[in-house]
């Protein structure tokens, strides 16, 4: 491909973990970006070739893009669970058991949004304070209502967004002023998905999305796995999530766990993305592992609503894939930073239960929980990518794949005094110093521009 179809030369350092165990530092290198937002090229820039190109975009056949010896680009973060209307209520009533929170907030709330203007008004700065906290790509729960669901994916092609998206559905066991009739919510599923599909959006993915099985009819569940079967569909809902929520399972259907249901009714595919996780026993990983589905690790709201804390470690040795999720609102954070950094000390804290059970385990043999913030960060981008089925093409800086970056930038705001920065670096920190510093305590204000597809998005 000729220089001339390079769009954009991103010219410094490029930090992401193209493996778990990899953490990979590509110092003075040139990112080269065509016209449809995929990566030409990566090229150390002292390099004949690396010359050559600089040479080219500094000609003006390129917009370039120079970083500082304080700013790198990674990859944009991949949210796997978030409650899109839910938004407004963050942060509070993290106090309530599930149920009650669901009927006293959830649900009432969104039964809100079929007032459209409340609707675009809260969607429009959910979807800007994603994107401003580093979120490229986001799997959303929307509500029920059709109107307001079609114009969240209005919202997300306006602003560039990459997002996977559902209407959720139930017919029953949810409440009074948020239910549907069983035809009516199979009814406006396929309505979703066909007036998502038409808009022919590659940025923008419609999902199918039971809410929960307790909330979902035998024939609302066969109807779901059916039309994911139809237009090749992901899914997403949750699963194993509390004492209660799998105990109503087993009442309803007969003794079976979460996995076993959506499994009898085709609702498990390499693209279902089921959050929480943290009652699942080893025969239900083992159908996950079978079927290709994913778990999103909730840790924020895990420890609020899941009665209890999901290994990483253990799902990865049982071969089930896994991203990670802020679940919005029962997660108290938007930015997929806190779920990192609350990823990392679950499992600490998982790892010093098992070692105070096994005086003989050791945090280095195969059956360690704990997680370093090299993995939790690959979980937010690669394996958030890996369970949506997109990790050819996001998640990761390869050559062929589409340009989804944050720039990061760590430098003073004001001058050498300012304490407007929250990360500070000093004389002796080396570049993993700076990111490792970013990953524990970066937030928003380091993170200078969102890029998804070859774009920079406007916040």
């Amino acid at each position: 491909m000729s220089h001339t179809q390079i769009q954009t030369v991103f010219k410094g350092t490029l930090i992401h973990t193209p493996a778990k165990d990899k953490l990979e530092v590509l110092e003075n290198h040139l990112c080269g970006v065509n016209q449809e937002g995929r990566i030409e090229f990566i090229e150390p820039f002292n390099s004949e070739k690396g010359k050559a190109l600089l040479d080219a975009a500094k000609s003006g056949e390129a917009v370039l893009v120079e970083m500082d010896e304080t700013q790198f680009l990674i990859p944009g973060f991949v949210d796997t669970h978030h409650h899109a209307p839910q938004y407004p209520y963050t942060g509070t009533a993290c106090e309530t058991p599930l149920f009650d929170w669901l009927n006293k907030y959830a649900f009432n709330y969104e039964s809100k949004f079929k007032e459209l203007a409340f609707a675009r008004a809260v969607y429009s700065r959910q979807i800007r304070r994603a994107l401003k906290n580093g979120t490229t790509t986001g799997l959303y729960f929307l509500t029920i209502d059709l109107k307001s669901s079609e114009l969240f994916v209005e919202l997300l092609e306006e602003y560039g967004m990459r997002g996977f998206v559902g209407i959720p559905s139930l017919d029953q066991h949810g409440s009074a002023i948020y239910a549907c009739d069983t035809e009516d919510a199979i009814r406006d599923v396929e309505a979703f998905v066909k007036s998502t599909l038409d808009k022919k959006n590659p940025l923008v993915t419609p999902v199918v999305t039971p809410r929960f099985i307790p909330t979902c009819s035998n024939k609302l569940l066969q109807a779901l796995g059916d039309i994911a079967e139809r237009y090749d569909l992901p899914i997403q809902s949750h699963i194993s999530e509390s004492i209660a929520e799998v105990d109503f399972v087993h009442q309803l259907h007969e003794g079976k766990n979460d996995a076993e249901v959506f499994n009898q009714y085709k609702l498990l595919n390499n693209r279902t993305v089921l959050a929480h996780g943290t009652r699942l026993e080893d025969p239900d990983l083992d159908i996950l592992r079978d079927r290709g589905a994913a778990i999103s690790h909730c840790p924020l709201s895990n420890s609020y609503f899941g009665n209890g804390a999901l290994s990483v470690k253990r799902l990865w040795r049982h071969g089930v894939k896994c991203g990670l999720g802020t679940d919005i609102a029962g997660g108290y954070s938007i930015s997929m930073l806190s779920a990192i950094r609350q990823a990392v000390i679950t499992s600490r804290f998982l790892e010093v239960a098992r070692l105070e059970e096994d005086k003989t385990a050791d945090t280095a043999d195969k059956n360690s929980h704990q997680l370093n913030y090299k993995e939790a960060f690959w979980l937010a981008t690669m394996g958030g990518a890996e369970a949506l089925g997109i990790h050819r093409d996001v998640g990761s800086f390869e050559v062929g794949k589409s340009l989804d970056a944050l720039l990061i930038d760590l430098s003073n705001f004001e001058d050498n005094q300012s304490l407007e920065n929250p990360v500070e670096l000093f004389v002796y920190d080396t570049i993993e110093d700076a990111f490792q510093k970013f990953i524990h305590i970066g937030d928003d204000r380091n993170i200078k521009e969102t890029w998804v597809q070859g774009r920079k998005v406007r916040i």
